[in-house]
């Protein structure tokens, strides 16, 4: 494992990336949006410390299918 910090409003990850790993969150909370690029983004999901995300394109070697905002 790697630590990394992120600061508000940082993207971890954007939709339509290749998978490198997944994160842990160890503190603060992070928002999962589709078609963040886009007119109407939607938040999917807020997920906070002890969650976990990026497994599912890691493992199916499809492309990121969410975008992650701090």
């Amino acid at each position: 494992m790697v630590e990394r910090r992120f600061g508000p409003g940082d993207v971890i990850m954007k939709e339509g990336d290749q998978a490198a790993g997944f994160f842990v969150i160890t503190s603060g909370k992070v928002e999962v949006v589709r078609g963040a690029g886009g007119e109407r983004p939607e938040v999917l999901n807020t997920l906070g410390p002890g969650e976990f995300f990026g497994e599912m394109a890691l493992l199916s070697g499809e492309p990121r299918s969410a975008t992650i905002v701090t």
